[in-house]
This record gives structure tokens, C-alpha cells and sequence, in this order.
């Protein structure tokens, strides 16, 4: 939950409440794939326990995203065309062209899918009505603006932008690593750096002292930082990324073990105990990180 942080500003108030948005998305809930269908999309309950397509706490609201996509290997298809090219070929003595290829690997595509695998995937939404932010659990920004697009279409409107501050975290974090870090950040073990001049150049260190030699030598040598592990206030650890992502975002054994979470008897009781702690971590840490960066830009 919220273990990749992928964060959109609100252009918008967001105006349904956790009852009216389940129940817009109710007639956008998961339907599998048909024996003919490659992917399929829809919502299902946050908390599978439950039937709430919706769950709501400190202002924030929660829906939950799945993919199904059928995994048919083009090995596959590609051996099955060249065995009934060769064959029709063999048969009716002349060259198969391109277009009946094309509709001889359709008709295989076809007839494979019912018996192809399907690979799931599940993209937890969470919608801060009250900072005005959405937090998508997403590995990268395509993943989460698939999420975002079958959101706006069960809603209507959806008008968010991705977030921009007045300094650029690129600068920042590179700043933090030459040695002025602010008093709330610790650097992690972990560093990509990036060469401005050179696409594609980048190295990444990990589980090294992020204050040695070689460090301070890429840095020197002016590459900025892309990625960064950092550790926040004592309360959690995150890498944070020059697209303002957040990846592997991990509350410290004394906020993971704190009350409510020990005290948790159900998985619904546990998701609810863990869901408020990590909006609220995951809210302050934003905004707290967003204004190291210089604050957001007024424009």
C-alpha cells in the first residue's frame, strides 16, 4: 500500500464524496477477459474482505484498479504463422503475401487467447481531497496515468497536472549530496546520477557511504543526481526521483508498529489502521519535500 508514490496536483476540488465516487465506479467494476478478449480493465474493492469499491480516511479516499492482460508469447504466434505459411504454401503451390500473413496470424491470436495465461495487475488510487493531491501506487508515470484515464472515465472529469516547483529536484538533491543536506533529511545508501551533457550516462551506487571519495568525484565531474535515498525526520524512508516520484516508501519500525496497527484483529481492521498512518506520512512527507524544493510553482 502506497509503496511507490506517483503524485498529481488537483486543478479541481474534488467534489464526490467516498459514497458518490463508488458509486460512479460501480458500473466500471471488473469484468475478466472473455476467451476472445487480450485485456480488460475495472475497479474492484480496496479491501477484498468487502464489497466498498471506495475506502475513505483523513480525507483521502482509496479505489483500487485492476488489469488483466492475456500473455500470449509471439514465439508462439510466430512458430504457429511459419508452420501454416509453409503449409498453405506447400499446398496450393505459390507465395503467401503479407496480407494473408497478417490475417492468418489474426485468426492464430485468436484461436490461442482462450488458452493463454493472464497476467494481473493492481493500482491502488488514493485522492486527497483535503491537500488537493493523488497519490497513484505506481511504478512509473504510464502506469499511473493508465490508472488516472479509466478514473476519468468512470467520473467524467478528472483535471489534474503533474507536480512543478520552483527549484528543480535535480539541483536540490544534488545540492544534498555535495554535503548541505537539510536537518530532516538523511542521505540512504543509494544514488543514481545522471550526466546533464550526455544522454543516457548514469551510474548507480548502492550500499555505499554516499559522503565518499568516489561520490564526491562523479559529482566533480557534473553528474547531478537523478534518484536519492533518503531518511525523513527519524519517521520513514523513501528514494525520492528527479520526476518528483516517490519509490520504496517505508515507515520506520516505530510508526509500523505503533498501536492501532499491533492492535488490528482483521485484515479489514488492518488495511484501515495502515491506510490512515500512510496518508498521513505520505501527505506530510510530500509537502515537507515539496517545499525543500523550493515550493510549488506559481505558475
Amino acid at each position: 500500500m502506497l509503496k511507490n508514490i506517483v503524485p498529481y496536483r488537483l486543478l479541481e476540488s474534488f467534489a464526490l464524496d467516498a459514497e458518490a465516487l463508488a458509486e460512479a465506479l460501480d458500473t466500471h467494476r471488473f469484468n475478466p477477459c472473455g476467451r476472445s478478449d487480450p485485456y480488460a480493465q475495472g475497479f474492484v474493492p480496496v479491501i477484498p474482505e468487502l464489497d466498498a469499491l471506495t475506502h475513505a480516511a483523513n480525507g483521502c479516499i482509496a479505489l483500487m484498479l485492476r488489469e488483466e492482460e492475456k500473455i500470449l508469447p509471439a514465439s508462439v504466434v510466430r512458430d504457429e504463422l511459419n508452420e501454416r505459411v509453409a503449409e498453405r504454401e506447400h499446398r496450393e503451390h505459390r507465395k503467401i503475401r503479407k496480407r494473408e500473413k497478417d490475417a492468418l496470424k489474426d485468426e492464430i491470436v485468436l484461436e490461442l487467447l482462450p488458452r493463454a495465461f493472464s497476467r494481473f495487475k493492481h493500482t491502488l488510487i488514493v485522492i486527497d481531497a483535503a491537500e488537493g493531491f493523488i497519490y497513484v501506487d505506481a511504478a512509473s508515470y504510464r502506469q499511473s496515468e493508465t490508472a488516472l484515464e479509466a478514473l476519468r472515465e468512470a467520473i467524467g472529469s478528472l483535471p489534474v497536472a503533474p507536480l512543478s516547483t520552483e527549484d528543480a529536484p535535480a539541483s536540490v538533491m544534488t545540492d544534498w549530496l555535495s554535503g548541505n543536506p537539510p536537518r530532516e533529511i538523511e542521505l540512504g545508501e543509494s544514488v543514481v546520477l545522471e550526466d546533464p551533457q550526455t544522454e543516457g550516462a548514469r551510474v548507480t551506487i548502492r550500499r555505499l557511504d554516499l559522503h565518499s571519495d568516489q561520490v564526491r568525484e562523479h559529482l566533480a565531474a557534473g553528474l547531478r543526481v537523478q534518484r536519492l535515498s533518503v531518511n525523513y525526520d527519524e519517521r520513514l524512508s523513501a528514494t525520492l526521483d528527479a520526476d518528483y516520484s516517490i519509490k520504496q516508501f517505508q515507515l520506520s519500525d516505530v510508526l509500523a508498529e505503533s498501536g492501532e496497527l499491533v492492535e488490528a484483529e482483521t485484515a479489514a481492521q488492518r488495511f484501515d489502521a495502515e491506510f490512515a498512518l500512510r496518508t498521513l506520512e505520505a501527505r506530510a512527507f510530500l509537502k515537507a519535500v515539496l517545499a525543500l524544493y523550493g515550493g510549488e510553482a506559481r505558475s
